[in-house]
């Protein structure tokens, strides 16, 4: 830089240097959000998939009961029956 009575001179090869170096930062910058928004989209699809998984593995559980509780009252009304048949 040259200094003179009034002010300080800055080169133009000064600003350019500036101008770039402020771009490459800026591009590291974009990168890393792009990239960080990339990670928030992935978590967000886990977690989605987890909670389905959950949500499937609860719906087998209660058709598991349902299957269950079914055959307990077929049991029942045919044990009914029969014992109504055998008096």
């Amino acid at each position: 830089m040259a200094e003179k009575e009034n002010g300080v001179l800055i080169s133009s090869k000064e600003v350019y240097d500036s101008v770039q170096e402020m771009q490459k930062t800026l591009q590291r910058i974009e990168t890393r959000l792009d990239h960080l928004e990339c990670q928030i989209k992935d978590s967000k699809v886990t977690e989605a998939k987890s909670r389905a998984d959950e949500a499937f593995k609860y719906v087998e559980k209660v058709e598991a009961r349902q299957l269950w509780l079914w055959g307990l009252v077929i049991a029942s009304v045919l044990s009914n029956v029969l014992r109504l048949l055998i008096k």
